[in-house]
């Protein structure tokens, strides 16, 4: 049996160990058995039931191998629920359970209620997944994530999301040490520029550190709460 295992990204949460184990649960025996005593088809849905595992192809070869090739659920999203409970949000936009022997270090959004609760329609509602309920704070998190890691800038300076309520999002950058209160998940390129038009004029004249907050939720303007 050869196993393979696609990393991505430097994402460690499976191993050939844990892939050979898993199949090895099934109880039946692999070495020495003939193609026709190996259930093929079991071996690849009992595979792709591994909470970190997006996909699994198992084929046996000419020469008597049984080739086995998984590729990893890659989480772009950490979300903590006002109960303390955690877990991922993959690519795709659906759950996926932590690991005990790996942590991703990912975007982390803290909610201050459940999930599934409605808020206003959202431009991007991500309808087709049964994991987002379509209008949630999850679905909105999810949106203002994916606009963040399309540009390097914003993937590398916003860590930490906190989810009000009312819908209402506050980022908390890698560099200053005030919230970024975005508003709603609405507008976010827009908003995202007006941030980066006052980074750009004020980082080289003004300690960014003097400001409490930095509001983006205002049309047309950025409204600065300074320390007293």
């Amino acid at each position: 049996m050869e196993i393979s295992v696609k990393q991505l990204e430097g994402m460690y949460f499976i191993d050939n160990a844990a892939v050979e184990n898993r199949i090895l649960d099934l109880g039946s025996p692999i070495l020495g058995s003939t193609l026709n005593d190996i259930n093929i088809n079991q071996i690849q849905k009992h595979l792709e039931k591994m909470p970190s595992v997006k996909s699994a192809t198992v084929y046996p070869s000419v020469d008597g191998v049984l080739k086995v090739r998984v590729e990893q659920r890659m989480p772009v999203l950490r979300i903590i629920n006002p109960d303390g409970e955690s877990y991922y949000i993959d690519e795709e936009g659906k759950k996926m359970p932590l690991s005990d022997t790996y942590t991703a270090r990912v975007l982390v959004a803290v909610m201050a209620k459940p999930e599934a609760l409605a808020t206003s329609a959202s431009p991007y509602q991500i309808a087709t997944n049964p994991d987002l309920a379509p209008n949630s704070l999850l679905d909105d998190v999810f949106a203002l994530q994916q606009v963040l890691d399309r540009d390097p800038f914003w993937s590398a300076q916003i860590e930490h999301l906190f989810v009000k309520g009312n819908g209402e999002i506050e980022m908390i950058p890698r560099v200053g040490s005030q919230r970024i209160v975005l508003g709603k998940a609405e507008r976010i390129e827009r908003k995202l520029k007006k941030l980066k038009a006052f980074y750009d004029a004020t980082v080289h004249t003004r300690d960014l550190n003097k400001y409490k907050t930095i509001n983006l939720k205002y049309r047309d303007q950025v409204v600065c709460e300074r320390y007293y």
